[in-house]
């Protein structure tokens, strides 16, 4: 047999493993990097919110920065990227950026992170009254 016969065979059997690993490589890195946008938004908004005049201007921004931050962290939390589920949850735990605290919501994003491994998902779980496995 030909060995350029030979590497082409390698080549067809490894190229649907190669392309399988990098679909899912990106799409944990496309997460993480969507994560790490919501956070950047996140600080935007926090500085923001302690301006010390608070005009009309301002106050837009604010609700954008808030908004876009919401936005990203959902985004990552949809593709299952843990520390993001984790973040939506105690926000609306506590009701930060904007967001009205939902003690439903914040069950249902923490218990998507602690099934994922996340501890501090799985502490916060523990620590909560209603939510006592």
């Amino acid at each position: 047999m030909n060995l350029i016969k030979i590497i082409r065979m390698i080549w067809k059997s490894i190229m649907p493993l190669h392309h399988h690993i990098r679909s899912n490589a990106f799409m944990v890195s496309e997460a993480q990097s969507t994560y790490h946008r919501a956070t950047a938004y996140e600080h935007l908004a926090i500085n923001q919110q302690y301006s010390v005049a608070i005009g009309h201007t301002l106050n837009h921004q604010l609700h954008h920065y808030q908004r876009n931050a919401i936005w990203f962290l959902l985004r990552s939390a949809l593709k299952g990227y843990s520390r993001a589920q984790y973040k939506l949850g105690m926000l609306y735990l506590h009701g930060h950026l904007g967001l009205d605290s939902n003690t439903l919501k914040a069950q249902k994003w923490l218990v998507l992170a602690a099934n994922q491994g996340h501890p501090e998902a799985q502490d916060q779980l523990n620590a909560l009254p209603f939510f006592r496995q």
